[in-house]
């Protein structure tokens, strides 16, 4: 018998030698990079750059073009690699910095910007030679910042732009100049935090930090209320009504602390979500969220997408650089600049700031917080999102970044709301198909403009909650009273004129289902009396407050009162020619240029206009084809909200219109979409694809021309490419998320 060899050495698992290894390495990194690695964190966590005002004050040069903030008029130079261009910005004596920056603006709209893609940097120091700082290849940033450990002393400083990104054509302002400063490890941390607050991370976690401070104390108080009195909601409805009761807490918090200016109103919001979170978890509500997974799927789904959207507009454009220009009160009148973005969002984030600051409505504070906008635009409409939105800003700060965040939110409630409406007047089923054809539209979806209109969103929520709670197809139990319907419908109102279109469309069904009788003066009376009250108020107030100020009140002017009250013979051709329009944008083919070609501009008209085009074909002719007596019979009231609108929003329309009637398209969508899907469930599975299959394909188009997803994509950086390719693999999952639903294949 062999004797085992006993060894004296213990064996070492392999796993702990890898580990020993990978610590020898970084150990090593850290000792042979040591200088750098202390340089890095000091000038990181112990420094901190200070714009210097002195040494812009010495510079010699065209001040007009170059200052801070940015200026309309900046410097502009041709360059080429042929034919660089060569800046020399001199100093009247040697100034002591650490760094400088520079921003390349440019037409925001068509490029990224006028940018340097090459460019070296030179300092002329007291030996009156250059000296080359920095050489930077490839740049697809709009902003440049150079930061140097040791300060230099610079009579001037030069540029050799050696290749222009686009069109040899470059653009040079809001030129500045640093010095460092030492600072406490708390404070550079905080810089630290401040520098990076508006990373892609930051978009997706101020997102949903905002969605479940509306959904969980809502949620709570439903469960509890549905525990009461036995309703036996389903999870989806509490998902879908749960932020709605937190905006109205947020905004009675809000009214107080305007009133009283007394802080602590809206710190009773925080109280209120430890205590429904404590409940949240503690009786176990987070466990039946899984009821609701497909409804939770919709909401992660479309704020992920904008928020890709936005971060792909913003850092593609540099615009989170020049945001924090909005947040200081100052315009930026670059060509199709930041403001050019948020054309409609940007008025009620300013009036939330003056409400915010309690700011005189006509004051010259309050204007600036509204960026120039006359105490009239306060009036013009009704003040609900500003009024919810102080609480926001109080809590986690006043940047537009936070602002548009928070309406991202809002606007995702459209979504949930749609998908609940859906199910109510068909199948859920039926339901979930529509909601992935809206999810997948570039019209309402894919298209970074829509931010201007997230607001009109955001009003259509309430909206859809009350026609999710007049669907015939409800339990007793769930039929509420109409007081609440007028509560919806009123705070709809509230939030965007606009609702009076909804109201009209509400008023005609229960005018055909309950003709005229008892019951249909009881709904009516209890529907729309409280928006007409609030309509009543808030008319007489702005009124009030308009003749108070004692301004010249031919400065104000409602467009929707001009165009209600605006009846002649060629309006009313109008209207019918707007009827065309909306199958065949632009029928009159006004305002075409030749130059660029009739059928180029046409088709783009088409594309984004057309109903034709927002259906796509393939839905659209499936939809007229399949089109029977019986189905119109049994649908009426989803048909009815779906055409409506348009009708309605035509008549309103006094003027021709190219476009503006699709305003109603992101009402109408889904109840248009839920009647043709209902019909095209009775086909064989095969045609169904056939046709569905098209939806996505088609899409394809208006997503490269005009979705905005591929301007400038040419001239990105990574970090936006990045963000193009998650942008493209959303809509491909989503595409097949379709096919699978179509096949009946549950997910």
């Amino acid at each position: 018998m062999k004797k085992r060899k006993i060894s004296v050495i213990p064996k070492i698992p392999k796993n702990l030698i890898y580990l020993w290894l990978t610590f020898l390495i970084f150990f090593l990194f850290f000792l042979f990079n040591f200088k750098n690695i202390k340089n890095g964190f000091v000038n990181t966590f112990l420094s901190e750059y200070i714009e210097d005002n002195d040494a812009f004050s010495l510079f010699v040069g065209d001040q007009k073009l170059l200052e801070s903030p940015i200026s309309g008029d900046y410097l502009r130079v041709a360059a080429s690699e042929d034919n660089p261009a060569n800046i020399e910005l001199p100093f009247s004596q040697p100034v002591s910095l650490n760094g400088f920056s520079l921003f390349f603006p440019g037409d925001l709209h068509a490029v990224s910007s006028y940018l340097a893609e090459d460019f070296d940097i030179y300092f002329k120091g007291d030996k009156n030679d250059w000296v080359l700082i920095d050489s930077v290849q490839g740049n697809r940033a709009s902003h440049y910042t150079l930061r140097m450990d040791k300060n230099k002393d610079v009579k001037s400083f030069k540029l050799v732009i050696n290749k222009a990104a686009f069109d040899n054509s470059i653009g040079i302002g809001d030129l500045k100049f640093y010095v460092k400063s030492p600072t406490s490890f708390p404070q550079g941390v905080a810089n630290f935090i401040n520098d990076h607050r508006k990373g892609f991370l930051s978009y997706l976690g101020y997102t949903f930090i905002f969605y479940f401070i509306l959904l969980i104390p809502g949620y709570v108080l439903l469960h509890l209320i549905d525990n009461r009195l036995k309703i036996n909601c389903h999870v989806e409805d509490k998902i879908a009504f749960s932020p709605i009761i937190s905006i109205l807490i947020l905004a009675i918090l809000s009214l107080a602390y305007i009133f009283t200016e007394i802080g602590q109103f809206i710190e009773i919001y925080v109280l209120i979500f430890v205590i429904s979170l404590f409940l949240f978890l503690r009786l176990g509500l987070y466990k039946e969220l899984k009821k609701g997974i497909f409804f939770l799927f919709i909401i992660t789904s479309i704020l992920l997408i904008a928020n890709l959207l936005q971060a792909e507009r913003d850092f593609l454009f540099n615009l989170d650089y020049i945001e924090k220009y909005l947040d200081q009160l100052k315009f930026i009148p670059i060509r199709g600049g930041y403001y050019g973005y948020h054309i409609d969002n940007t008025r009620s984030w300013g009036i939330a700031r003056s409400f915010l600051h309690h700011a005189p409505v006509f004051s010259e504070e309050a204007k600036s917080y509204r960026l120039g906008e006359s105490g009239f635009s306060v009036f013009d409409r009704t003040p609900f999102l500003s009024v919810v939105t102080v609480s926001i800003l109080k809590l986690f700060g006043e940047s537009h970044f936070i602002y548009q965040r928070f309406l991202n939110v809002l606007m995702a409630l459209y979504y949930g709301a749609a998908y609940l409406v859906v199910k109510s007047f068909f199948s859920k089923h039926t339901a979930k198909i529509v909601s992935v054809l809206m999810l997948l539209s570039v019209h309402l979806t894919y298209h970074m403009l829509n931010v201007e209109i997230y607001l009109k969103y955001f009003a259509m929520y309430p909206m859809f909650l009350a026609f999710a709670l007049i669907s015939e197809k409800n339990s007793p139990k769930m039929k509420p009273n109409s007081l609440i319907i007028g509560l919806l419908v009123a705070l709809s109102f509230f939030i965007h004129p606009m609702a009076l279109i909804f109201m009209a469309v509400l008023f005609f069904i229960y005018l055909k289902r309950d003709r005229i009788s008892k019951v249909f003066l009881t709904k009516s009376v209890a529907t729309f009396f409280p928006a007409f009250v609030l309509f009543c108020g808030w008319a007489f107030f702005s009124n009030y407050m308009k003749q108070k100020s004692g301004l010249d009140l031919s400065q104000s002017r409602n467009i929707y009162v001009e165009r209600l009250s605006t009846f002649s013979l060629s309006s009313f051709l109008n209207r019918l020619i707007n009827l065309i329009n909306i199958f065949i944008p632009n029928i009159l083919l006004k305002g075409i240029d030749k130059e660029i070609g009739f059928l180029r501009q046409w088709i783009i008209l088409f594309l984004r206009f057309s109903i034709v085009s927002v259906l796509t074909p393939g839905i659209f002719l499936a939809g007229v084809l399949r089109l029977k007596r019986k189905h119109l019979k049994k649908y009426w009231q989803s048909l009815w909200l779906g055409i409506g609108p348009i009708i309605i929003l035509l008549i309103v329309l006094p003027d021709y219109s190219i476009g503006e009637y699709a305003l109603s398209y992101q009402f109408s969508l889904p109840f248009l979409l839920g009647f043709i899907v209902e019909q095209l469930n009775l086909v064989s599975v095969g045609k169904r694809l056939l046709i569905f299959v098209s939806y996505p394909l088609f899409m394809l188009v208006p997503l490269y021309y005009f979705s905005g997803v591929f301007i400038g994509i040419r001239y990105a950086s990574l970090s936006v490419g990045v963000l193009f390719v998650a942008i493209i693999l959303t809509y491909i999952l989503l595409s097949l998320i379709l096919l699978k639903l179509v096949c009946k294949i549950e997910i």
